[in-house]
């Protein structure tokens, strides 16, 4: 069932990553991008299934050449509430995302994405 799968990738510790493709219109659509948010990867839902070649070519270029994976978010010298995501998906080829949350801080903070590639930061008064 939806919610046992669910609870079993939540259990799973292993670092895996989990990419879902559905086709037609009987998709559990729900179900699987959850699957996919808690293990870092991805879903493409095909509609039609003369698109199914295309769309998995596109699925394979993008998640073949990661930008950034392990992914995590650093707040210093002030205090972060209601950050979503929790955990930072891993960054694809073409891939725009947007992290929200709010800070509290009196002065100068920074906020830096850390990775096993490369690190970014931004500093704002």
């Amino acid at each position: 069932s939806a919610p046992e799968a669910v609870q079993a990738a939540l259990q799973d510790r292993r670092d895996a990553r989990v990419f879902t493709v559905g086709v037609g219109a009987g998709v559990n659509r729900p179900l699987l991008a959850r699957l996919v948010a808690v293990k870092r990867g991805r879903f493409i839902h095909i509609r039609d299934a003369a698109d199914l070649e295309r769309d998995v070519s596109l699925l394979y270029r993008s998640i073949s050449r990661p930008l950034l994976v392990d992914v995590s978010l650093v707040v210093e010298g002030a205090s972060a509430h209601g950050v979503y995501p929790r955990s930072l998906p891993d960054l694809f080829v073409d891939d725009v995302y947007y992290t929200h949350g709010e800070r509290r801080s009196n002065g100068t903070h920074v906020v830096s994405a850390t990775t096993c590639v490369c690190c970014w930061h931004t500093c704002s008064k």
